[in-house]
């Protein structure tokens, strides 16, 4: 199975709540492309859910160097450094999630 097809495994079985198989198959992804920036992202948010706050920002914190233009990773970046009582920082990855995205509803409600 290639990544793609990895990937998209893993982001059913996390939309699916099976969050410890889906973090597993991103971490398969991530071995086989390590600036994977989707693997990268909802692995970081699953982490986040987790209470492995220093990861997920590192994780997330990858994604939005890789990819600056994508907002995903600045909502999960945001809210994990938010539950990291980083709120400064937290802010500031949310304004950019609206400023790349202004009607991003998860990057404006928090």
């Amino acid at each position: 199975m290639n990544t793609a097809q990895l990937l998209k495994q893993a982001i059913g079985l996390h939309q699916s709540g099976q969050l410890a198989e889906a973090a597993e198959i991103y971490n398969q992804v991530l071995q086989a492309e390590p600036d994977n920036v989707d693997a990268l992202n909802l692995l970081g948010a699953i982490l986040m859910v987790a209470g492995q706050l220093d990861a997920a920002i590192e994780l997330t914190g990858k994604a939005v160097a890789l990819d600056p233009q994508y907002f995903a990773p600045y909502v999960n970046l945001g809210n994990a450094l938010q539950a990291a009582n980083r709120l400064e920082e937290a802010a500031d990855a949310l304004a950019k999630a609206l400023a790349i995205n202004p009607g991003s509803a998860a990057a404006a409600a928090n």
